[in-house]
């Protein structure tokens, strides 16, 4: 996206800078809030985990790679999300929920 900008191949290219900066500014807000709630729901969410997101990866990656990629995936998305969120968790049990 960034070399597509560089060469102003952009839907943001006719816009002023001030048009630019506030489109920036909301693409930032949007990433921010809402990349962690969607590693929660693919990644942490357990009903989610076990019949979505790790089949999925398990049937769409090759032999060995599916069965490692999706469990390290999880891990850092439990790292993440307790990174960000530990202020409300009092047992660490993030990801640890049953079905």
């Amino acid at each position: 996206v960034r070399h597509l900008k560089s060469c102003n191949y952009s839907a943001d290219h006719n816009l002023t800078e001030k048009q630019k900066a506030e489109t920036d500014a909301f693409i930032h807000l949007i990433s921010e809030k809402l990349s962690p709630a969607l590693t929660y729901v693919l990644w942490i969410d357990t009903k989610n985990h076990v019949e979505f997101t790790r089949s999925w990866y398990a049937n769409h990656l090759p032999f060995p790679l599916g069965y490692y990629y999706p469990s390290r995936y999880h891990q850092n998305a439990v790292k993440l999300i307790e990174s960000l969120y530990s202020q409300y968790t009092e047992f660490g049990e993030i990801g640890n929920d049953t079905i």
